[in-house]
Order: structure tokens, then C-alpha cells, then sequence
């Protein structure tokens, strides 16, 4: 045997893998965003360069790869981009944020893909629908587990409300429980119940259906809220076999089924409804039984038949919406059954269910609402009109923050497929057009088309487990070019759902209705993403399908050169390094064109500077650069380069300026007042503001402060009273230092902060409700605070215990103190600091607590209070 040659095309793919790596490390910002600014940025120190590139000529030199084995590590390339010292397109700026991330991830898929393409890991189908269940049931799981922090939150508190009723009262009226605070077993704040029509009986009645409630309750029972979550997560794994088993059954391509499983499985719409109290996943799981049914037709058993019968007779109790689908369903099971020798008996075992359950459902309205209206719950308030389908639709499809596709691009491989469907089985075509189509036009008639608080294609989701099956149909037939584009369409789908749950615990999933989009906020900190995908937040339906088109336009070319490079080269590595490196280039030149139609400013100096100084760290040798001309600077030096202020709104609740997360260090204000000034304020939110100056009577001309933020915050905010509001014409803030990690405190965010004593008190997490004078920290529940005094190095925590015998822990800095209370008994404890920090993070829980509105008549505040707490 004779050695491999040394290949200079795989060892300069080695080398420029390991600079791109390096630079992936570092961060990037703008300063400023007038034409001509010049880009700034900081890397790991030369040494981490070096020893990269030496760890790259190893394994070039003992490995000896082929050309073809490291092809997608020249992907690598464009993370190196934003860093040439040259003039670069706006666009190319793209790749220095988290976008980088998934090409990373993106070069690892394609190094380890199999010469001759993806192969099932299991080709028997029998057991193969058991395996698919168990990965998604651990996928809903984990994503639970990572967004945990977010929830319950906006309707899932009055399903669970529900459900307590009819666990606790066995009943469905929520004034006495809401009164209780029964949701304070998992929801600290207060609540007040959801409805706008009372009972015939003068009850308040939940404008929700008790569907899911009726469903969950036996879980909530026994397990709590977290019992619930994992419930749906299983039954919707448990749903999620069975899509598996609809493809097979029409493709009989393992590879296809799949790919369908997972296009709708493991991507975004339905995985963050997967687990949340909604009644969309479980909605889901219903619909596809139905479907199940379909397929089998008169294959299927008489028990089959009677239980698919009753998951369409639930469907309406889930929501008034689905009702919809049931009809729907039932019109296509029922036909599916009409050749069957049998028919008539099969046909009344699987309507038998839905008929009694209908009447069931029309006499509930009735016997509470004294109509057998399904509207009767929303009285006269309807958000409905045929003027809203097309807004509607276009918003669920194509909207950046809540539509399917742009976060979940791999749906247009099922949309590709409805043709090839159509094609070769009408049937099945036609039945789930009528599935979707007339539920899918009802829902986007509804003015909050959204969903309100909810993860991307809410009111969609229902109807979304099917579409595995066009998808499936596409894929199976499908050529080398095409697989590749299937396969990396799903990465980029399942990339966003990962992102979606595991960036800051959740953080990007929930969107305010602002038009842009936390998930391109995110990938890209230097540009603005956001004003070149569709929003109908941003503009109206014209301008959202004039930007859908244009990428389409570019998918269009990547697929066309896809198509081109399976041709010329049958090697599924060389086709993914290709279509990565055309997508990289229309991708750019899209947004390029948008950003000219749009007339709009793409660079975001002031969220791109905060997220360079939170990359500085003075002590760890880094490099930091200054480009047009490009020549080094010092580390500290870069901080007072960055603009970090955007300007407030013109409400009167709105920041005169603020800095998004503002990074642990010391800022200098500078701004001119031109008119009589009043009080200016800064701190991290608005109700408690940690420094504030008083402008002297009649002073004009320069104004400069000095404030140190001890830790890393979602916010810094300057306030001034509406009358001096005028009288500031300039504003700027800069970073004078930014300060060490080492002698940092903590790492954390602080979300809300105030001025007790001697000390800053930073709430990190938890349940707690801070107030000028001290913070109440939640009964039954816990909150941490990093405590930082200005001056000294110790401080006291002064507790005061409310109304109720109480167990307050407080752990931190190296100590746990257990203390019983009586009511309004008060205690003091020292805080020991650990050695070389300003300060500490304590966690505060205390184990009981009670409502003011129970304990004084008249008292609306429902807060559920345990212990409060100054620092002293």
C-alpha cells in the first residue's frame, strides 16, 4: 500500500477552517451609520491563531484527506469575509453574528454525510414509527425544558385555570378559583379571568373551551403543571408515529417517510406547541388520526374506526375553530368507507361518537349561555370579516416573527409536493384540500390572525402534521440535487427551532408584534435582517409579498445551480459546498436589493456595539482592530469607539435614550441642554432608577456624568420629566471601561434593579416584585438577586416576613441559612462577599405566603407575597 499524497486543495480547506474558526470567535461592530464609518472589532489573542493553524497542519499532514472528504470546510470561508481589510458589501456583514453558528454546524453535517448520500439508520417499518415517537418525545422534552423560564405564560394559565376548576369545584366556574389564586401553583403574577359574557346564571364562564383542561386535568392532579407538559409532550410524540406510518403507507420509501416525519416533527411550528397548553399540538394529534384514518380507509377495524371516530369528536371541544376539520374529517372518513360491503355499520361506528358529541356540544352553550351559539361565549365581539383572508393568510405564511415559512423554510418541500400529490393520487389530494383549505381561509378571516402570545403558526398547527406527506411524495422522487436541497432546507428548519430554544432559555421564541423578528436580531447584530423579510407589522401585504418574492428568487437560483452541480459532480460533499456557497451569494444580493427598494439604513450601530463590548474581556489578550484604514488599537480603547444609544420613543412611558444589554461597565453621558432642565434618570428599568441628577435652574451647555454598571443588565434607560424632555438636544453614551470578569459579580442579566440603602440590588431570575423602598419576593416561590454595595465590603439583608408563618432560605456566596418566621417578624443577616468580587448572588425562596385582596376587604392587589427584603 502506498501512502494518500498530501492534497494543497484539502490542506488549504484544513487552513482556512481553522482561521475561520478563529475568527468566529471574535466580535464585529460598525461605528456609526453614515456612509464611509469604519468597522471595529476584537479577536482571540494571535495565539489561539497560532495554535489553530498548527492543530490544522497536523491533521493535514497525518490524515491526508482527500479533496473531497474536507469540501465544506471552504463554507468556512464566510466567516472570514467581514474581516478582510477591504471594502466589503453591507450584506457580507450577515456572517459575523450567530449565523455563523449554523455554519458550523452546517460544515460538521456535511463531513459526516455518507458518500452516497443520507441512508436511513432504520429500514423496518414496523418498529421504525416507535423510534420516531421516542426522538420527538425527547426533542419536546428538552425544548420544554430549555424555554421553561418563558412559561406558562399568555393563555396557557387559563387552561390550567380551567382544569383546577374542574379538579377542585368540579365545575367550570373560574370566579371563585381565580379569587383563591389556585394559578398561583404555577403562575406568580396575578390574574384576572378571561371572559366577556356571563353565564345565564350570573357565572363567570372562561371564553376558552374546556376541551384541553377536561384533557390535562388528570395530569395536573397528579403531577402539577410540569406533569401536564410532559403529557402533551408524549401524546404528540405519540402523533408524530403516526405521520411516520402516513408516509409509508404512501411512498413505502423509509428515506422519504423520514424526511416528512421530521419536516413537520422537529421544526418550529408545531414543536413549540408540541408541550404548551394550547389546544393546537393535542388539535394536531387529532386531525392526523383522522387522516390515519383516511389512508387505511376500510382496512381499518371497527375499534379503529370508533376511536378515530371519537378523536373527531373532541376536536370541537378543543376549540370552536376545529370544528371546521371535524366536519371536514368526517365527510372524508365517512367516503373512504362508502365501498365497504359493511358500509352502513362502519359508517354509524365512526359516526356514532361525533353525532352525540355535537349535540353535547351545542346543548353546553345552550345550557350556559341560554343559545346553542358556539360564538355565545365572545358576546358581540367578533374579530372576524372576509376583508381579513388575505392579510390573514399571507401573515401566517410569510410574516418574519409569526408566519410558517420563514421559520420553517422546509414547508416548502411539502408545498412543492402538493402538485407531484395531485398528480399521482387525486384522492388524497383533493381530501386534504378539503381538510385545510376552508379551515385554513376561516382562521386567517380572524383579525389576530398571530395567535397572540404564541410560537410562530399557531392557528395553523392543526392542520400541519399532513403536509409529512406531500413532503414525503416530493422527497421520494427527488434526484441527488434535490435530496440535497430537501435535506439542507430541514438542517436550516431544525437550526432555527434549536436556536429558537436554546438561545437564552427561550428568549427569541416570543415575539412583540414590532415587525421584527428577535430570531434575526439575533443571527445578525450588525445589520438590520428585519427590514428585508416579510412583516405585516412593518408595512402592508404588497410590501410582505414583494419581499417573499425576491427570495424566492434566490431560492430559485440556488436550486437551479443545485440542479447544475449534481449534473457535473456526483458527489453529495462538492453539491452542498456548492449550493451553501450560492445560497451565501443570492442570499446577499437579496438583501442588497431589498435594502435599496426599501430605502432603508441596514447598518444597527447601537445593537451591534453593546454586542462587541460584551465580547471584550481586558484581561485575556485579545486583538482588537480598527479597519478603513485598518490598524490595531488597545482592548480598552475600543469601548469609547462604539456607539451604544438608541433613541427613545415620543410616548411619554419611552427612554429619552437607551442601550440594549448593556455590558459590567463604566459609562459617560454626555449630552446639551438647551432649555431648563428638570430630574434625568438612568437605571435598568423606569420604576426604579438607580442614579438621578437635578439640572440646575437655567444652566445651558454641556452636561457629562459618570455612572459603573457592576453587571451585565437587559437595559440601561435614561429618563427625564416630560417638560425637560425638550431641553436635551444631544445625547451620547459611550463605554469608558469595561470591566473585568474576573471581579465581576455575576455574569447574569439583571432584568429589574433598585437603590436599597447601600447598595444595588439586581433581580437575575425568579418570582419577585420590586418596589422603591424593597422587594417582595413571591410566596412558594424563589428570585435571585445579585446584591452590589457602591462603597465597602459588606452589606446586611434586612427580612420582613408577611402575614403568614414562613421558611425564608437564603443561599449565596458560599452559605445557606434556613429561617422560621412568624407573621411580620423581621430578621437581619449578614452577607459574606467572596474574595475579590464587589459583591454576591443570593437566592431568596420563601415557602409561603398569602394575597392582600384576601386579607382586606377591598384590596384588588392579588399578588401571592412572601418575604420582603431590603439590602442595609
Amino acid at each position: 500500500m502506498t501512502a494518500r499524497r498530501l492534497s494543497p486543495s484539502a490542506s488549504s480547506a484544513i487552513l482556512c477552517s481553522s482561521v475561520g474558526l478563529w475568527a468566529s470567535c471574535g466580535a464585529l461592530a460598525v461605528a456609526g451609520t453614515e456612509p464611509g464609518v469604519f468597522r471595529i472589532g476584537v479577536l482571540p489573542s494571535f495565539w489561539w491563531l497560532g495554535a489553530l493553524l498548527l492543530a490544522g497542519a497536523a491533521i493535514a499532514i497525518l490524515v491526508r484527506p482527500a479533496p473531497r472528504q474536507t469540501a465544506a470546510l471552504w463554507l468556512s470561508a464566510l466567516v472570514i469575509l467581514p474581516w478582510l481589510p477591504i471594502p466589503i458589501p453591507t450584506a457580507l456583514l450577515v456572517f459575523a453574528g450567530g449565523l455563523r453558528i449554523w455554519i458550523w454546524v452546517a460544515i460538521a453535517v456535511a463531513l459526516v454525510l455518507p458518500q452516497k448520500g443520507v441512508r436511513p439508520l432504520v429500514v423496518e417499518p414496523a418498529r421504525v414509527p416507535w423510534l420516531a415517537a421516542l426522538v420527538a418525545a425527547a426533542f419536546y422534552l428538552l425544548s420544554a425544558w430549555s424555554i421553561a423560564p418563558q412559561l406558562p405564560d399568555g393563555d396557557e394559565p387559563h387552561y390550567l385555570i380551567i382544569a383546577q376548576s374542574l379538579l377542585r369545584d368540579g365545575d367550570l366556574q373560574i370566579e371563585n378559583n381565580h379569587t383563591r389564586g389556585d394559578y398561583h401553583d404555577y403562575f406568580a403574577p396575578g390574574l384576572k379571568p378571561d371572559f366577556l359574557r356571563r353565564g345565564v346564571n350570573g357565572q363567570i364562564y372562561s371564553i376558552h373551551a374546556p376541551g384541553l383542561p377536561a384533557v390535562v386535568a388528570p395530569a395536573l392532579a397528579l403531577f402539577g403543571y410540569r406533569g401536564v407538559v410532559a403529557f402533551l409532550s408524549l401524546v404528540s410524540a405519540g402523533a408524530t408515529a403516526l405521520v411516520w406510518c402516513a408516509v409509508w403507507r404512501v411512498t413505502h420509501s423509509t428515506a422519504a417517510s423520514w424526511f416528512g416525519w421530521a419536516t413537520v416533527a422537529l421544526t418550529t411550528p408545531f414543536t413549540f406547541h408540541a408541550f404548551t397548553v394550547y389546544p393546537d399540538g393535542l388539535g394536531a394529534g387529532l386531525v392526523m388520526a383522522g387522516m390515519f384514518g383516511a389512508l387505511w380507509g376500510r382496512e381499518l377495524s371497527l375499534r379503529w374506526l370508533a376511536a378515530i371516530g371519537a378523536a373527531a369528536a373532541l376536536l370541537p371541544w378543543l376549540h370552536t375553530r376545529f370544528a371546521i376539520t371535524a366536519c371536514a374529517l368526517g365527510l372524508v372518513i365517512a367516503a373512504r368507507q362508502w365501498t365497504a360491503p359493511d358500509r352502513a355499520r362502519r359508517i354509524l361506528t365512526f359516526a356514532a361518537i361525533p353525532l352525540l358529541s355535537a349535540l353535547a356540544w351545542f346543548w353546553f352553550f345552550y345550557a350556559i349561555y341560554g343559545t346553542p351559539n358556539p360564538a355565545a361565549p365572545y358576546g358581540d365581539y367578533t374579530q372576524s370579516a372576509a376583508g381579513n383572508i388575505p392579510r390573514g393568510l399571507i401573515g401566517l405564511l410569510l410574516d418574519q416573527q409569526f408566519g410558517i415559512l420563514p421559520n420553517a423554510p422546509v414547508y416548502l418541500c411539502a408545498m412543492l409536493g402538493f402538485p407531484v400529490m395531485a398528480r399521482k393520487q387525486p384522492r388524497l389530494a383533493a381530501e386534504m384540500t378539503l381538510i385545510a383549505v376552508p379551515y385554513a381561509i376561516a382562521t386567517a378571516a380572524y383579525f389576530m390572525w398571530w395567535g397572540g402570545f404564541s410560537s410562530p403558526g399557531r392557528f395553523l398547527v392543526s392542520i400541519l402534521l399532513p403536509l409529512a406527506i406531500p413532503g414525503g411524495i416530493w422527497f421520494a422522487d427527488r434526484g441527488l440535487a434535490g435530496r440535497v436541497l430537501a435535506w439542507s432546507a430541514l438542517l436550516l428548519s431544525v437550526l432555527i427551532t434549536v436556536s429558537l430554544a436554546g438561545v437564552a432559555r427561550g428568549a427569541l421564541l416570543y415575539n412583540l408584534r414590532d415587525g421584527a423578528s428577535r430570531l434575526l436580531l439575533w443571527l445578525a447584530p450588525v445589520i438590520d435582517l428585519t427590514t428585508a423579510f416579510p412583516s405585516l407589522f412593518q408595512a402592508g401585504p404588497g410590501t410582505a409579498l414583494l419581499r417573499a418574492c425576491i427570495w424566492l428568487i434566490a431560492i430559485v437560483m440556488t436550486a437551479s445551480a443545485g440542479v447544475f452541480l449534481a449534473r457535473r459532480f456526483a458527489q453529495p460533499r462538492v453539491v452542498a459546498l456548492g449550493l451553501g456557497l450560492t445560497a451565501a451569494a443570492t442570499g446577499t444580493a437579496a438583501l442588497t436589493v431589498l435594502w435599496r427598494l426599501g430605502d432603508s439604513h441596514p447598518v444597527t450601530a447601537a445593537r451591534a456595539g453593546p454586542a462587541l463590548l460584551r465580547a471584550i474581556d481586558p484581561g485575556a489578550g485579545q486583538v482588537a482592530l480598527r479597519y478603513e484604514p485598518l490598524r490595531r488599537l488597545h482592548v480598552q480603547d475600543v469601548a469609547s469607539l462604539l456607539p451604544l444609544v438608541t433613541p427613545g420613543g415620543s410616548r411619554s412611558t419611552d427612554p429619552l435614550a437607551s442601550v440594549a444589554r448593556p455590558e459590567a461597565a463604566t459609562y459617560v453621558i454626555d449630552a446639551t441642554i438647551t432649555g431648563d432642565g428638570g430630574v434625568i434618570t438612568a437605571g435598568v428599568d423606569r420604576a426604579n432608577p438607580l442614579w438621578q441628577w437635578n439640572l440646575a435652574a437655567g444652566y445651558r451647555g454641556p452636561w457629562r456624568q459618570s455612572i459603573t454598571l457592576p453587571i451585565p443588565a437587559w437595559t440601561l434607560r435614561l429618563d427625564v420629566d416630560a417638560a425637560s424632555r425638550q431641553a436635551i438636544t444631544s445625547l451620547d453614551i459611550r463605554a469608558e471601561r469595561v470591566l473585568e470578569r474576573e471581579a465581576r459579580v455575576t455574569n447574569d442579566e439583571g432584568g429589574h434593579a433598585a437603590r436599597y440603602g447601600p447598595a444595588l440590588v439586581f433581580m437575575l431570575r425568579g418570582s419577585a416584585f420590586m418596589e422603591r423602598g424593597g422587594t417582595w419576593v413571591a410566596g412558594q416561590r424563589f428570585a435571585d438577586f445579585a446584591i452590589v454595595p457602591e462603597s465597602g465590603d459588606s452589606v446586611h439583608l434586612f427580612l420582613r416576613n408577611f402575614v403568614v408563618d414562613n421558611i425564608v432560605t437564603v443561599d449565596g456566596g458560599g452559605f445557606h441559612q434556613k429561617v422560621a418566621l412568624k407573621p411580620r417578624e423581621e430578621r437581619m443577616l449578614d452577607l459574606p462577599f467572596e474574595q475579590g468580587r464587589r459583591g454576591v448572588v443570593v437566592r431568596i425562596t420563601s415557602a409561603a405566603g398569602a394575597k392582600p385582596s384576601d386579607l382586606e376587604p377591598g384590596n384588588l392587589d392579588q399578588r401571592m407575597l412572601g418575604c420582603w427584603i431590603e439590602a442595609r
